[in-house]
């Protein structure tokens, strides 16, 4: 899934740190982001050592999640063309990446970052890749909680970012990005209440500003899930030997929890319902959880039902029919 380049970059920063002396700073560095990503809460990464944890242990995370999210838009939309790419709160230049991985027809790159650090280190990974979108892309330091005034771009991404900010300039920030945006925008949040909490609020602002709902949602309604209830997806990915290090973890992977919207400037093609639970699979049947426009269903199919059944059995989360 990741680019051999960026995988290559990965492999040499992971060769310089287990030569390094200070391995219990970057455990600690690990600690300390992993708290403030379940938490929500805190300037995410405030010292080069968590940086440098963050590029080892969330960065394949967040790129599998956006390269998945990408993959749905694909998906969703198997015509769209999309020339132009703007990363709002771009980390290292994680979701270019993906995005470089999905869009053949993509020629330009932008990326907004306001830590001068981590833009150094986006340039540093991107220096390694052969191909000049992503080793000529155009990074500008930029606060997102301040005003920002993009140029129109086909994709906008808005990752893992927003919940740094203050609850106050989410309706400015969305009305100027939502003017940016051509074609979609991609809003991804972690994959627990927090997250998808932040994301109803985006959700409603955007809808608000005419946007359609691309996915996940088949429809436009209120989210119909029980208070306490989240919608979330799953991307499993392989952990390298410095990541189980980190993280003291004995499997050799990992799943990482996602909540994600895409909307677009028109409308698309309906789909009738959304699998946002693993489905439940046993010997002649099988259970679905859906989300739909009339709510939420527990949909049991048998083999009894053989067109259903046959249908439906591959469906996994996250799958839309």
């Amino acid at each position: 899934m990741m680019d051999s380049k960026l995988h290559k970059v990965l492999q040499i920063l992971e060769e310089e740190f287990l030569f390094s002396r200070k391995r219990a700073d970057f455990s600690s560095a690990f600690e300390r982001i992993s708290q403030r990503y379940r938490s929500g809460t805190g300037v995410f990464l405030q010292t080069d050592e968590e940086r440098k944890a963050y590029i080892f242990t969330r960065l394949p995370a967040t790129f599998a999640a956006v390269f998945k999210v990408f993959e749905e838009l694909k998906e969703r939309c198997p015509d769209i063309d999309i020339h132009s790419f703007l990363d709002v709160g771009a980390g290292p230049g994680t979701g270019m990446w993906a995005a470089s991985e999905v869009f053949d027809s993509l020629q330009t790159c932008t990326l907004l970052e306001k830590d001068p650090r981590f833009i150094k280190i986006g340039k540093k990974l991107a220096s390694g890749s052969s191909l000049p979108l992503i080793s000529g892309a155009k990074w500008q330091i930029a606060d997102i909680e301040k005003e920002v005034n993009p140029e129109l771009h086909d994709l906008v991404l808005l990752s893992y970012s927003i919940g740094e900010t203050k609850e106050s300039t989410w309706s400015p920030l969305l009305s100027s990005l939502w003017r940016s945006t051509n074609k979609a925008l991609v809003a991804i949040e972690p994959g627990t209440p927090a997250g998808y909490a932040r994301l109803m609020k985006i959700r409603e602002i955007l809808k608000n500003l005419g946007g359609y709902i691309w996915a996940p949602c088949p429809h436009l309604e209120k989210c119909p899930l029980s208070q306490g209830d989240w919608c979330h997806f799953s991307v499993r990915l392989q952990r390298s030997s410095i990541h189980r290090q980190l993280k003291t973890a004995d499997l050799g992977y990992e799943d990482e929890k996602f909540s994600y919207l895409i909307l677009g400037k028109e409308p698309q093609r309906p789909f009738e319902a959304r699998v946002i639970a693993r489905p439940v699979k046993q010997t002649g049947f099988f259970e679905l959880t859906t989300c739909r426009k009339e709510g939420i269903f527990k949909e049991k199919y048998s083999k009894k039902d053989k067109e259903e059944y046959k249908s439906k059995k591959k469906l996994e989360w996250g799958d839309s029919f």
